[in-house]
């Protein structure tokens, strides 16, 4: 038998063994094909190749501004949210400030801006940059009965996951405090969407997509900044040598602490039936990062949102 799913339980559920599962490489395309008898039946699952990479990146350095990467950033974002409304979770970092600015320029669909953080500085970034007309700015603050009631309902619903990072180890999706806030935002987001619906024919709107800001430091500043680390995630350090290929692909790029945040927000958003949708990881804005100059990318952390 062979089976491939997003989330492990649908091979449980399936009686697939646990010891048989295995996760697919980032960046891999494995083709198989079914063996045939005599008789047409089918004889075996064999590999129909070796395995190739979705993507290939180029590691010459060649490009001394960031322009190149902003114009991939906004065609990134306007492909995601085009025609769908969407939602982000604003917090004081610059990732999530980016993404907030940048809808704010392209005008294309309404976006809901909320944050559990404080509601002076949500309030004063959305004043800046608004966005289209039809979105909203909220702060939400739980009292300690609901964050019981939204953990309960995490701990519930959302498949679980175990951590792999060195520095997540012993931690997964359940246990992570962000799971609980980024579930609030989505519960939210959902009802801010079921309010706008037509209460004469009973049509609900389309379920708004998630924004998420995940990738931009571990891609472009890998948690740290000209060799010293700014996180505990920290793997090339920020330093960029002239010979990107000695540090390609550093741990963040495909699997360290950029997947497990992925796992989480795949697996709480998708719990509430939500998509998640990830520009700072388009490949054309990753490309034309590893595009800048050695000299281009250092001195500011993650220097192309800065520009």
């Amino acid at each position: 038998r062979f089976a491939a799913a997003s989330y492990r339980s649908a091979l449980y559920g399936l009686g697939f063994d646990p010891g048989v599962i295995r996760s697919l490489p980032p960046n891999t395309v494995e083709a198989y094909t079914f063996g045939v008898s005599g008789t047409g039946q089918p004889r075996g699952l064999t590999a129909a190749g070796p395995p190739h990479a979705v993507c290939e990146f180029d590691f010459r350095q060649w490009k001394t501004s960031t322009a190149d990467w902003r114009a991939a950033f906004a065609a990134a974002v306007a492909k995601r949210v085009r025609g769908q409304r969407a939602f982000i979770g604003l917090s004081s970092d610059s990732d999530s400030n980016a993404l907030q600015l940048m809808l704010h320029r392209l005008h294309l669909a309404p976006c809901d801006v909320l944050s559990l953080e404080d509601q002076q500085m949500v309030e004063r970034r959305y004043s800046l940059a608004p966005g289209p007309p039809g979105g909203e700015a909220g702060v939400i603050l739980l009292n300690e009965e609901q964050v019981v009631a939204e953990r309960h309902w995490v701990n519930k619903y959302v498949e679980p996951f175990q951590y792999r990072a060195q520095e997540l180890r012993g931690n997964g999706v359940l246990r992570d405090p962000a799971s609980l806030g980024l579930s609030t935002i989505c519960r939210w987001a959902k009802r801010l969407a079921r309010s706008r619906g037509n209460v004469v024919t009973a049509v609900q709107p389309k379920p708004p997509v998630f924004l998420s800001a995940t990738g931009a430091g571990e891609i472009m500043g890998a948690y740290g900044l000209n060799g010293t680390a700014l996180s505990e995630h920290s793997s090339a350090r920020g330093l960029w040598p002239d010979d990107l290929g000695e540090v390609f692909p550093w741990l963040s790029f495909f699997l360290g602490a950029l997947r497990d945040h992925l796992a989480k927000e795949e697996h709480v958003c998708g719990a509430h039936g939500l998509e998640v949708r990830y520009p700072f990881l388009d490949r054309r804005v990753v490309q034309e990062f590893l595009w800048l100059r050695a000299d281009a990318k250092h001195g500011e952390y993650k220097r192309p949102l800065l520009d």
